[in-house]
């Protein structure tokens, strides 16, 4: 046998130990995540999230509250350009025809996507970049476009409510976004 032939199934070899090697066999995934939309988590508290607060599918008239990270799609965003706006729709990932939307009083509830002008007066948000974190993540204040009214977290607890109230400088109403984990 020539010295090529001898060498060929030990390039084969040598080939198949780094291919082996370069891919981890016990790579470490999260078990909940998702490709699909982002949280929405307090900086007063990153542990929590946006949560539409149903065991199903999200409707008009779910009220929106904090929750722990439970790798459910009713705490996934999708957050989509307002058409025309410098506004955004923040779509629930579970039901893409439901936005986070203003009802007259402070609980934030989801309401069904409206496009025309009155929706984007109560659905647009504006996110107001409002510096970094000590870790870097960007903080945005969530504030409807004609109402100086802002997203806030009552407090960080499961179950507690999410609330449209007047601006306070305080950190329960300004939020991170981040892919879903």
């Amino acid at each position: 046998m020539s010295t090529m032939k001898k060498r060929i199934p030990m390039f084969l070899l040598a080939l198949a130990m780094m291919v082996a090697m370069a891919l981890p066999t016990f790579a470490d995934s999260p078990s909940v995540y998702s490709s699909l939309g982002d949280s929405v988590s307090s900086v007063q508290n990153t542990y929590y999230q946006l949560n539409a607060a149903t065991e199903g599918t999200p409707v008009a008239g779910t009220l929106l509250t904090m929750w722990h990270n439970t790798g459910s799609n009713t705490q996934r965003w999708d957050i989509v350009t307002c058409p025309g706006t410098a506004y955004y729709w923040f779509q629930n990932a579970a039901n893409k025809s439901v936005v986070i939307s203003y009802n007259g009083n402070t609980q934030a509830r989801l309401a069904a996507k409206n496009t025309s002008t009155y929706g984007i007066q109560t659905q647009g948000i504006k996110s107001v970049t409002e510096g970094n974190t000590s870790e870097g993540f960007v903080k945005h204040g969530l504030v409807l476009p004609t109402y100086v009214l802002c997203l806030t977290a009552s407090q960080c607890s499961d179950g507690s409510q999410a609330q449209w109230l007047a601006s306070n400088g305080k950190s329960n109403q300004l939020w991170i976004y981040a892919k879903y984990y």
